[in-house]
């Protein structure tokens, strides 16, 4: 197997465990069967190019995605609501995820998945903010992904300067090998 192969494996594989490591931290215990009450889903929108040059970028994370979806929900949810993922094709076009993430917003969502390059999402995480939402992407790392440059939103500040738990005693967790993926 190239080396190649195995990054890319080893990427979605690390996006899969970080999103269910990341979303099973906000599970609630599943309420006792004589106390189970339909509770409205959270609706996540995501934008997710499935073709164009950004497939190849988005396609793990949106498996990895809905896998978290599963996992959630397997485990009762987020605080006992189900959780609801709805999709929508990029198309690789910063115009169409755009429009997709105003959609998505019309039908309900409570946060909207970003593509993964901030060129072709930055528009989805615009129309977030714009309807007062959280907008976030799985995989994209540019700076530019910040209050400052998209319209200056405070959700985008507030994760920035959130006071978070210190990292555990030995350090972060991090990759062997300099960050390249184990052989």
């Amino acid at each position: 197997m190239s080396l190649k192969a195995r990054t890319i494996i080893f990427a979605a594989i690390s996006m899969v465990l970080v999103l269910t490591v990341v979303l099973v931290g906000c599970v609630a215990p599943a309420p006792a069967p004589e106390e189970a009450e339909e509770k409205e889903p959270i609706v996540i929108g995501a934008v997710f190019n499935q073709t164009g040059w950004m497939a190849a970028y988005d396609g793990p994370p949106r498996l990895a995605a809905f896998l978290a979806v599963d996992v959630l929900n397997d485990r009762g949810g987020i605080m006992g609501r189900p959780v609801e993922l709805i999709e929508l094709e990029g198309h690789t076009d910063p115009a169409t995820v755009g429009n997709a993430a105003r959609q998505l917003i019309e039908q309900g969502a409570d946060i909207i998945i970003a593509p993964c390059d901030f060129d072709i999402g930055a528009p989805a995480s615009q129309a977030a903010q714009e309807a007062g939402l959280v907008g976030t992407s799985l995989c994209a790392s540019s700076p530019l992904y910040g209050s400052e440059v998209l319209a200056g939103a405070p959700m985008s500040a507030w994760v920035w300067t959130a006071p978070w738990p210190p990292a555990p005693p030995n350090g972060p967790i991090t990759s062997r090998a300099g960050g390249r993926p184990p052989s």
